[in-house]
Order: structure tokens, then sequence, then C-alpha cells
């Protein structure tokens, strides 16, 4: 603005100029010239001293020749303090036309001013107008882009905040929902192992670990527990660390408290050389080593390792710590399941007798838990000498031979197992001369009296032999058992059909019938339970009959070989039940074993086998299909067997990779009205005062649970007849023939309503049930009874 200033001082011979520009409370010049100070360094004017306001006031030019001679001015303050004499003043406008100002001349004398001196002021105030219009534009402008600019950035840091709001918020989403899952997956472990295959895949998201680790507590020592399904050879060389030992995961253990290392920096200055070069082989850089606690001691440490450099904020470490409780307490039930697992299968495997030393007739037995571990069976086998046989020679001892199956799947039913078996065996010798129906009808006395809920199937068998020959004889009686089978030299197989009703406290007293069959020598005797020919989805008399197939074919094979043969062709790799094996063999005669020894290799020397293996918490060498090598004993030469024992770990699916699990119902109330899955139904009363519950799906010691509260309640009722429909019931085992025998003499007029399944009818026919249940074929017919 100084510009138009001293065109208007040089245009005008003018010795002061400026551009004026008013305000509420004073005058500003940003163009001026020759002006005296103070006024000229502030470039400012009160508006006392302005003359340009009456220009603004006006809107209109305003020349004065002589201030002094003017009315309105010869008071005027900026005549005295600013010389002013002669003015000139033309106004200033803006975009709108509004007078914001004037581009004025001063002279100090008196002047008239020309026409032509005007005209020249009144160009350069046009042109002082559009340069201030310019220059306001520009103003506007600049202060439009410094507002975009700091709104842009204002965006920015909104932007920022949002997204770094977001990852919070994101990150707060995957540590409760690390918490949830900890809380939902840890709570269905079964075992060390699942606990370390549910642990490495726990974490996800962005902050997810490339490595977790489960180390154990053992008295002086960590236990690093392997991945059981990604092989790591680096991970399997370091299994076993000292408390004492320069790691991250023993200091922690030592200190008891968490231990942080941010980089390899930090390890290698914080920790020994094995560390840093089992860190670097693993791929780690930062890592984190949690204590966890159990309820009463401190059980580990969890290890969590990243591959690049991971920030663990306050958050973060709350939250893995939070997750490392649900660690520990899936560690210290894991814990104390191996250690119940492992006492259980010691109770059971002791349970299971030395098969007696013999040199008169060859003895093996073969025993397979059920896959799952907390099924704990009750099962058994048993064979001993009697003091003597009235139909022996003397000097060959008769021998007894034992395989039952106690209902249920749990410590109790093994409890029970053991007292049958002591209480049978006491039965025996206390009754000479040792007849097995009279051994299983004490038995039946004792256990209607005792206060114990027997219920189950045994097959009870005497060998005697025949004075003066190779012959023996077999003296049997069948408690509702699956038919043993009996193989002739000649290779026929016949199935021993003769048998009476289950072992059943609710039956009483019972008057058992005892059957007699000879053995030619080179007889194969062969006792079973059903948990070798029973499984879903297959028929009962199918798998008995290829069970028959195989002893007729392989019969002749030494018996360890014949009992693994029909264990790997018919026992499922992760059996639902106990299988027990039993087989005895008669020697053969002295011709017949000349001419197979001139015909063939001699045969394998009579031998007597144990299969009772013991247990420990390490994991032994693995045999085929998952079996654990034992060595017999009292056999010629020990040698190596792959018994079917299976290990307290866990039976794996390929597959799946996990711990096979028997599905199990979901328990609402059996009066729900609806059919579905395994459940119980209770059907609409239709005033004739029968209780009718209808069963569907299938039926077991692990999934009897709701008929069971159904039969309580049904006593309770005290309805004129209940009956039970079975016509949907697409597996049974005893479990649920205890509980209709057992209802059968508790409630009034209980009938079992048909059709029957095939299944369950072959079940009650080898039970003897069906002789002792009232069946009808349907519903209706129950009704009329």
């Amino acid at each position: 603005m100084d510009r138009f200033a001293r065109l208007v001082s040089r245009l005008l011979h003018a010795p002061v100029a400026f551009v004026s520009l008013v305000e509420e409370d004073r005058q500003i010049l940003p163009g001026l010239v020759g002006l005296r100070e103070p006024w000229a360094e502030s470039r400012a004017l009160p508006l006392s001293h302005s003359l340009c306001r009456y220009v603004v006031a006006s809107g209109q030019p305003l020349a004065v020749p002589d201030a002094r001679a003017d009315e309105r001015l010869r008071t005027h303050p900026a005549i005295t303090d600013l010389g002013v004499i002669a003015y000139a003043g033309m106004p200033l406008t803006d975009a709108e036309g509004l007078v914001v100002g004037s581009l004025c001349a001063i002279d100090h004398e008196p002047r008239a001013w020309e026409p032509g001196e005007l005209s020249d002021l009144e160009d350069l105030a046009a042109a002082c107008s559009a340069e201030l219009r310019l220059r306001v534009l520009s103003a506007k402008s600049r202060s439009a882009q410094q507002v975009l600019e700091t709104a842009r950035a204002a965006a920015e840091h909104a932007r920022t905040d949002a997204q770094r709001l977001e990852q919070q918020a994101q990150a707060g989403m995957d540590h409760a929902e690390l918490l949830l899952r900890a809380s939902e997956e840890l709570a269905q472990t079964s075992g060390l192992e699942d606990v370390r295959r549910r642990v490495r895949d726990l974490f996800v998201g962005a902050g997810k670990p490339s490595y977790v680790g489960l180390l154990v507590a053992d008295k002086a020592e960590l236990h690093r527990v392997a991945d059981p399904d990604i092989e790591n050879s680096v991970e399997r060389e370091v299994l076993t660390l000292p408390v004492g030992a320069a790691f991250p995961s023993a200091r922690a253990m030592r200190e008891r408290r968490a231990v942080f290392v941010p980089d390899r920096e930090a390890l290698v200055a914080g920790y020994g050389s094995d560390a840093v070069r089992f860190f670097d082989r693993m791929g780690f850089t930062t890592v984190l080593c949690l204590p966890l606690w159990g309820s009463r001691a401190l059980l580990g440490v969890l290890a969590i390792c990243w591959d690049k450099r991971h920030e663990v904020g306050v958050t973060e470490r709350a939250t893995l710590t939070a997750a490392s409780g649900y660690v520990a307490q899936a560690v210290e039930r894991a814990l104390y399941l191996d250690e119940r697992i492992s006492v259980a299968r010691e109770l059971q495997a002791a349970m299971l007798t030395d098969l007696p030393l013999t040199d008169h007739v060859e003895i093996s037995a073969l025993y397979q838990p059920a896959a799952d571990d907390h099924m704990i069976g009750g099962d058994w086998y048993d064979a001993y000498h009697l003091p003597r046989a009235p139909a022996s020679d003397g000097k060959t001892p008769a021998l007894i031979i034992t395989v039952g199956d106690i209902t249920g799947h749990d410590m109790h039913a093994a409890t029970i197992m053991g007292q049958v078996r002591s209480m049978l065996r006491q039965a025996t010798v206390d009754h000479p001369p040792y007849s097995p129906a009279t051994a299983l009808t004490a038995l039946d006395a004792a256990c209607s009296v005792l206060p114990m809920e027997t219920s189950g199937t045994l097959v009870h068998a005497r060998l005697d032999p025949v004075d003066g020959g190779h012959d023996w004889t077999l003296t049997w009686s069948n408690a509702g058992h699956p038919p043993p089978l009996l193989r002739t030299p000649d290779g026929n197989v016949a199935q021993l059909l003769e048998h009476d009703v289950l072992v059943h406290r609710s039956l009483g007293p019972f008057d058992r019938t005892e059957h007699r069959r000879a053995l030619l020598p080179g007889s194969t005797l062969l006792l079973y339970t059903d948990g070798l020919v029973e499984r879903r989805g297959r028929d009962m008399d199918a798998t008995v009959s290829q069970l028959v197939a195989l002893l007729a074919r392989h019969g002749n094979r030494p018996l360890d070989e014949v009992l693994r043969r029909i264990s790997n062709r018919l026992a499922h790799p992760a059996p639902e039940d106990d299988v027990v094996l039993l087989a005895v063999r008669t020697p053969q005669s002295r011709s017949h074993s000349d001419a197979e020894t001139a015909g063939a290799a001699s045969p394998a020397p009579l031998s007597v086998h144990t299969t009772a293996p013991t247990f420990d918490r390490c994991r032994p060498e693995r045999g085929p299909r998952g079996r654990i090598p034992v060595t017999h004993l009292g056999s010629p030469q020990p040698r190596r067997e792959w018994c079917t024992m299976r290990f307290p770990f866990g039976f794996r699916s390929a597959r799946a990779g996990r711990p096979r699990r028997r599905p199990r119902p979901t328990y609402g109330s059996w009066l729900a009205g609806t059919l579905s899955g395994t459940g119980v139904t209770r059907l609409p009363d239709r005033g004739d005062g029968s209780l009718v519950l209808v069963l569907a799906g299938e039926f077991d010691g692990g999934t009897v649970a709701p008929f069971r509260r159904a039969l309580a309640e049904a006593r309770a009722s005290r309805a004129a007849r209940t009956i039970i429909d079975v016509s949907a019931v697409s597996y049974a085992d005893t479990g649920l023939l205890r509980l209709l025998v057992q209802a059968h003499h508790r409630i009034p007029r209980f009938t079992v309503a048909g059709p029957l399944p095939p299944q369950l009818r072959r079940l009650l026919e080898i039970s003897g049930a069906a002789a002792v249940l009232r069946i009808t074929p349907d519903i209706e017919a129950a009704r009329r009874v």
C-alpha cells in the first residue's frame, strides 16, 4: 500500500499521503508517506485525529483547501498535531461497494485542489480499492487454506486416534475372546497332551505368538510337554530343565514370578549360552514366561514366544496372566486325572489273575480296556487249580476258569468286579466237588443278601482230566454271558449256547444249571466278553460268526497268536467297552503230535502267559495299533508281546488329532415329550392308569441316567402299570438290562413293549433276561396285561 501513497504524493505534489482504513476505534494506515512520528511507526491514528472518517461516513470524496477556515474542522486535533491544513480524500470500497477507508493527500499549507488532481486521486483510489479487494481475497484464501490445513491435520489426528482406539478396542476384544476361549476350551481337557494341544490353538489375532510351550514341574526339574501333533526336533532336544538352569522358564519357576525377555540382546545379557542357542534355533525374539499356580503349589511355567519383537503392554500382560490361570487349572486337573487313571489302571491290572503255571494245558489271556480313560471297566478273567479233582488221575489237578463282565464303566464297577471275583473263588473252593453251578448259586444267594448292587454276566467252568488218557471234561455254567466257543482238533467250532439268566441282585437266589462236554486232545476253548462282539451299527450274530471263522482258521496256532489275531480283526482300535479273551487248549495226543512233527515244523512248546502289564507315567514304546509291549512270564523263553492294554494318556484319532470320546446325551427333563437322540419320553395319560415311557437311541452304562431317573419317578407315581417301549432303542448293553430287571422286581405290573430291535432281542436272549421280564409285542398289548 505504500506504493499508492507515494504515487499520490508524486502526482499531487503533496508532502503527506496515506491509505487509511477506518475501524470502530482507530484508523489504520497500511500505506503512508511523509507522516511524522510516532504515527508513522505505529501506522495508526486515533479517530480523534482522523479526517478520513468523514469520507467513510458520507461515502463521498472530501476536499478541504484550508481546514482552519472550515467550520467542521477548524478545531480538529489533526491541525495542530499532524499539521493538516489542506486535505483531499477519495473513498476506498470493498467487493460489496461499502466504503471502508480513503486514499488521501495532505498539505501543510492552504491549497486549492485542481480538478485534474482530484481526478488523478480518484483513479488512484479506484486502483487502490481493487488492490485492497485482491488482498482481502488473498487473505481470505490464505485463511481458508489455513483452516483447510488445520481441518486436514485435525482429521488426520482424529483418524490416527480412531485407528489407535480401534486397535485398542480390537486388542480388548481379542483379550476378552482369549479369556473366553480359555475358560471354554481348557475346561474340557482330559490330559496333559490335550492341554498342550489346546494351549497351542488358544492364541489368535494380531499378537498371536509363534510358539506356546508348557513346562510341568516335577521336584527340582521342569518337564516340557512336547506338541503331540507337530514334530519339532529342536523342541524335543530340551525336554527336561533343572530349576537352576539359566533359562527364562527356569527363572520364572525359581523366582515364582513372570519373566519377560524383550529381545535377543536381553537374552544374551541375562541368560546362559544354552538358552541363547535354543532360542535362536527355535526362532524366538521376545519371550514371556508365566508361572502356573495351582491351588496348592506352583505347577509349572507357560512360555509364550514371538518370532519378532513384541511389546507386551500392561493390558496384554494382565490378559495373558489371567489366561495362564485357566491353563494352570487345566494342568492341575490333568495331573489329577492322570494320577487317578494311573492308580485305577494299576488297581484293575492288579485284579487280573496271573495265570497258573501248568504243564498240562496251554492257557493264555488278553485284556484290552475301553478307549475312554475314565471308563474303568468291570471285565475280568480268572484261572486257578483246584485242590483236587474227583475225576482225575490224582496227579493232574482240575482247572477253574472264569470270564465275566460287571455292568458299568467306572471305579464302582471295578470294585464290584473285585468283590464278585473273590466271592466266586470262595464259593467254588468251599463247595466240593467244585460244581460251577453250585458256586454260581452260592454267589446269587450272597449277592441277594449283601448290600451291593451286583449286576453282570459270566461263564464259570471247570476242566477235569480223564484218567488214563489225554481227554478232558469241560463242565460249565453260563450266567447270561456270550456263549463260549469250542474248537475241536479237526477245525470245527461250536458255540456252547446253554445258559441261565444274568447275575442280578433283584433276582435273588437262583438254582443254576451246569453242562458237561468231553474235550478231545488238542481242543481249544475260547471265552470272551461282549466288548469283542458288540459294536454300534453292527449285527452281533454276524460278529460272532466272524469270530467262529477266525477261531476255525487260526485255532491251531499258539494261543497268544490266536488271541492277537482275533483282537486285531474284531476289536476296535478305540473300543467303547473292555475286551477280555481267555483261551485254553488241552494237550494233544502223542500220535497227533508226532504226525504234526513229521508233516510240519514242531509246534511251539506249551507255555503260560500273563497279560497284566504294569503302568507308569512315562510313554512306552509303541507297537502295532497302539499296543504296549510286555514280557510274558512263565514261558520257556521270556519274549516280547504286544499287549492291548492302552496307555493312560489317551488313544488318539489320526484324523481328528484329539482323544476319541463317546457321545453323551444332553440330559434334559425326561418328561420333555419329544424324541431327540438318546432320551426317555413319557406319553400322555389315556386315563387307564398306565404310565408309558418310550426309550429312543443308544443306551449303555454311560447314557442310562435319564432312564434311571424316569424309573425312580415311575415307581414313586404308583401307576397301575408301567410300560417301557423299547422299539426305538438302536443300541443297548447290560446297563439297560440291569435297570429293566431291577424295575421288574420293584415296580408292580412292569412290562416291556416291543417290537424288540434285533440287537436288544439278542442281548435279552443271551443274558437270560427274556425269561425274567414280561415282554409284549407292542404298547396296546401291554395295556391289556
